[in-house]
């Protein structure tokens, strides 16, 4: 069991936990285990999935990337949009 005497350090980790859903001594260990494993060149866990470590920009890239990868089509003429349209064949 590991013990952190600084109040700030605990805050961050508990926020950046419950950004990722988790509880804060298993987010800890997933830090650890990512960080310890990278440095050691070898890692016996598949890395976490794009949902578990993206943060908010990450995922509106990603987001903003899938929709530029579909064509954009507009179902309706642009006169659909005008006011005279709504009301056509009205006094």
């Amino acid at each position: 069991m590991i013990f952190i005497n600084a109040p700030a350090v605990e805050r961050r980790l508990a926020q950046e936990a419950q950004r990722h859903g988790v509880e804060p001594a298993d987010y800890a260990v997933q830090i650890l285990t990512k960080h310890l494993g990278a440095e050691n060149g070898a890692s016996d866990q598949s890395p976490l999935p794009f949902y578990a470590t993206a943060t908010p920009e990450e995922w509106n890239r990603e987001f903003s990337g899938w929709l530029e990868g579909h064509a954009q089509r507009n179902p309706l003429p642009a006169d659909a949009f005008d006011r005279e349209s709504f009301y056509e064949g009205r006094p």
